[in-house]
């Protein structure tokens, strides 16, 4: 599992001709370009909050529907930016609250999102029609 923004594609070029070897995403912002280049699934914490949408991309590429796993990775990168992009694992955690999942307290050091924070992170999923 790579969550590196860079690394991901350096094991895949660097793995291709291993066997048994196999690659994950461990970011939805690069899961649909790991897929295109040959990670077979990935370890993505959007799937806290919105796992059925993760898993409709997955599903997309996988029936070759690459135009459709394209629009959506794009929807989803930008969902990604505004939860652990911005805040990270408290970001993570709120947002699986949001959506209705029990997303805890980060542990310590890391502190919640401030409540003005968390509005605003419910309005921007609300605005998205992710809730």
């Amino acid at each position: 599992k790579d969550s590196s923004k860079a690394g991901i594609m350096g094991y895949l070029t660097s793995t291709m001709d291993i066997e048994d070897f196999h690659v994950l995403a461990g970011s939805i912002s690069f899961f649909f370009t790991g897929l295109v280049c040959g990670a077979v699934g990935g370890v993505l914490s959007l799937s806290n909050s919105i796992p059925e949408l993760c898993c409709k991309l997955y599903n997309l590429y996988k029936e070759g529907k690459i135009e459709e796993a394209k629009e959506l990775h794009l929807k989803l990168f930008k969902v990604n930016s505004n939860v652990s992009g911005k805040s990270a694992v408290c970001g993570v955690k709120a947002a699986a609250t949001i959506c209705g999942y029990n997303g805890g307290e980060p542990r310590r050091p890391l502190i919640p999102l401030s409540p003005q924070k968390f509005d605003q992170l419910e309005a921007y999923f609300k605005q998205q029609g992710l809730v």
